[in-house]
């Protein structure tokens, strides 16, 4: 059975007011951004177009995008501002030109980085369709790996909460992170996967951590609560499950009184097709 691989060796803590007012405007630029791109998806748009909006916006807020030229091992640098996963793509999709369907399911992933703070997010939608049980299941594993978020609780309480909620909405995980550090950097410690590797003795969270919070759900035809794995596309980083996947991430700032929410994205009401 695969377990949470955790890191926890060089945590930082964000603690002081003026960085936690600078990630919270990184915050909230991100926020807005995947807002605007998520309210262009519709049937005939490319995933492309999806990552130039983002990429505009960046640009009018003076925020630079850190998933542009990231380097991964044995891949070439990330090409686009935004990842957007399509369907059985799980994570690190990158976007193509291929036109978007009336029903696939995607996910718009990006993070940018403002006066020297990073925030990364997430959202998934079904192209033209107002109620999909997937990207709900996505919303409501986030929400409940959300409140597991408490200052002094095991780091593995994170992966316990995302595979309850995982068997309660009848959906499996990918053997992706669950959550990551971030604020000064992209990917820091701490670190929660689930990818079959022994963990690390138990990490701690703790009041100052930023983390991206961030379950990968798949459809599942075993009732739910499973790992699955999923294999490296010739792109060297879109990540395929065997099933259509989605997620919601945020960037959340630990507190005594819980999470902060610093990429909050409201629900979108669309008509149905």
């Amino acid at each position: 059975m695969s377990r949470a691989r955790l890191t926890t060796s060089g945590v930082e803590l964000i603690t002081d007011s003026d960085s936690i007012e600078r990630l919270v405007r990184c915050g909230e630029v991100l926020s807005c951004a995947l807002a605007e791109a998520r309210s262009a998806v519709q049937p005939g748009v490319i995933p492309n177009q999806l990552s130039s909006i983002l990429e505009d916006r960046f640009g009018r807020e003076g925020a630079m995008p850190s998933l542009l030229g990231l380097r991964a091992v044995g891949a070439e640098p990330f090409p686009a501002v935004a990842s957007v996963s399509v369907n059985r793509i799980a994570v690190n999709g990158v976007p193509g030109n291929d036109p978007l369907k009336l029903g696939d399911v995607i996910t718009i992933d990006a993070a940018c980085k403002l006066d020297g703070m990073i925030a990364d997010a997430a959202c998934s939608i079904a192209v033209g369709v107002l109620d999909h049980a997937l990207i709900h299941a996505a919303n409501s594993v986030l929400q409940t790996v959300l409140e597991s978020v408490v200052a002094g609780a095991p780091l593995r309480q994170l992966e316990e909460s995302a595979r309850n909620a995982a068997i309660r909405f009848g959906v499996d995980l990918a053997d992706e992170a669950i959550a990551h550090g971030v604020g000064r950097g992209l990917h820091m410690p701490p670190a929660v996967f689930l990818d079959g590797v022994e963990p690390e003795p138990d990490g701690v969270i703790r009041a100052g951590m930023v983390l991206a919070i961030e379950p990968v759900v798949v459809e599942s035809i075993s009732g739910g609560g499973g790992v699955v794995a999923c294999r490296t596309a010739v792109d060297g980083w879109s990540r395929i499950a065997p099933g259509l996947a989605a997620f919601e991430e945020r960037t959340v700032l630990v507190t005594e009184n819980g999470p902060r929410v610093l990429t909050e994205i409201p629900p979108l009401v669309i008509p149905a097709a």
